[in-house]
């Protein structure tokens, strides 16, 4: 037996021992597969959103409205009312879009007359936190 009907022995071996494939029906030209899309993941939750934290500007305009000081023609801005309170003697920081936080609140309260204070001053006030001073201290239900 030569070299060459040797391998030719092996890859007959080889084919016969391979499982049969399937004929095409048509002459036309086999189109590959599609695999099916890979499932997606397992819905994971996302956190919550966290709560949107009012600016201390935002914070001013409300308490301006609500003291009722004079507001401009096209109604208060952040400065417009960080104004109005310096002339009531209320001096707020001048980062007027940066978050509000308890120590803002607090020193515009105390600014009103009210005693308070707080043991977390860096705290960033939620809107609900800010929105329930201002109920409280600023438009008490009567």
């Amino acid at each position: 037996m030569t070299r060459l009907s040797g391998l030719a022995a092996i890859a007959l071996t080889f084919l016969l021992a391979a499982p049969a494939l399937p004929f095409a029906q048509s002459e036309e030209p086999e189109e590959p597969e599609q695999q099916e899309p890979a499932a997606p993941p397992p819905h994971q939750q996302e956190p919550p959103a966290a709560p949107i934290a009012p600016t201390l500007g935002e914070f001013a305009m409300s308490v301006a409205a609500g003291l009722k000081l004079p507001a401009p023609l096209t109604g208060f801005t952040p400065e417009s009312a960080a104004s109005g309170l310096l002339q009531k003697g209320i001096r707020l920081r001048a980062e007027l879009t940066s978050p509000l936080t308890e120590s803002d609140a607090v020193s515009i309260l105390n600014g009103l007359g009210y005693k308070i204070r707080t043991e977390t001053p860096s705290r960033v006030m939620s809107a609900e936190r800010a929105g329930l001073l201002l109920e409280t201290f600023i438009n008490p239900a009567k």
